[in-house]
C-alpha cells in the first residue's frame, strides 16, 4: 500500500511540475457591439447595439494553432512566410450558438479552430501587408468566431490598448451558405494573466502537491496502526 501512495505522489508531483511548465495566458477584452447584420434572423433578438461584450481567450504562443475537421482529422498549422501560428481558445464570453445544424457539415469542413496568427510587415518577401496584424479564430466554421488587431503584433499587446474588433458569423444548416453576423469594432484589451478566471478554477500545482503529501501521511497512519 505504502508503494502505491508513493507511486500516487510521485505521479502528483510530475503533473504539478508539468502545469506550472506549460503557460497559457488569459486574455480579456471588452467593448460593445457595434453593428449587427441579422438579415435571416440567425441571431435573434437577445442582442442589440450597444451591448456589453467581455471575451475571456485562452492563448499559448509557445505551442501549434491547429484545426479539426468534422471527420476527426486535426491539422496542425505551420509557420509560413509572413504567417506565425500559435495556440488559442475561446474561453468565455460573449459567443452565440446556432439552435441547429450548422451549414457547414461536410467532412471536410472545420469543427473546431484553435489557431491564431501574426501576419509580419516586416516579413523579407511581404509586398501586400503594409501592417503588422494579429488574429484569434475560435470554434467551428459554422460559428467561428474571430479577435483581431490590425496594426500590432501579439508580442507588442498591452494592457489598456484599444482598437480591437470582434466578429462572429453565424451559417445554419438549410441557407445556402447565407450567415448573419455581429462585431464589436470598440474592443479593449483589460487583462493579461496566467491565472485562470474564477468562474472555471483548475486545481494549481501547490493544491495537488498538498494533496499527495496528505495521501502519503494517510499512508504513514495507515502503517502504525497496522
Amino acid at each position: 500500500m505504502k508503494k502505491f501512495f508513493m507511486f500516487l505522489l510521485f505521479l502528483l508531483i510530475c503533473g504539478s511540475f508539468g502545469i506550472a511548465g506549460a503557460a497559457p495566458m488569459y486574455y480579456t477584452f471588452n467593448g460593445t457591439i457595434t453593428n449587427i447584420n441579422n438579415t435571416y434572423g440567425f441571431i435573434g433578438t437577445d442582442l442589440s447595439v450597444g451591448d456589453s461584450v467581455e471575451q475571456v481567450w485562452t492563448v499559448d504562443l509557445e505551442a501549434s494553432g491547429y484545426i479539426d475537421n468534422n471527420a476527426g482529422t486535426t491539422t496542425t498549422k505551420v509557420d509560413s512566410g509572413v504567417f506565425d501560428w500559435f495556440y488559442v481558445d475561446f474561453f468565455s464570453g460573449l459567443n452565440l450558438d446556432l439552435s441547429g445544424a450548422g451549414y457547414y457539415d461536410a467532412a471536410t469542413n472545420v469543427s473546431q479552430y484553435n489557431a491564431g496568427h501574426t501576419i509580419s510587415k516586416d516579413y523579407s518577401d511581404s509586398d501586400v501587408f503594409t501592417t503588422d496584424q494579429t488574429y484569434f479564430i475560435g470554434d467551428s466554421q459554422s460559428e467561428q468566431i474571430w479577435l483581431a488587431n490590425f496594426s500590432t503584433l501579439i508580442s507588442d499587446w498591452t494592457t489598456g490598448m484599444g482598437n480591437f474588433w470582434s466578429y462572429q458569423f453565424l451559417a445554419p444548416a438549410g441557407a445556402d451558405g447565407a450567415y448573419d453576423s455581429w462585431y464589436s469594432k470598440n474592443m479593449v484589451l483589460t487583462s493579461i494573466t496566467a491565472e485562470v478566471p474564477a468562474d472555471n478554477p483548475v486545481p494549481e500545482p501547490a493544491t495537488m502537491l498538498l494533496f499527495g503529501l496528505g495521501l502519503l501521511g494517510l499512508a504513514g497512519v495507515n502503517r502504525r496502526q497496522k
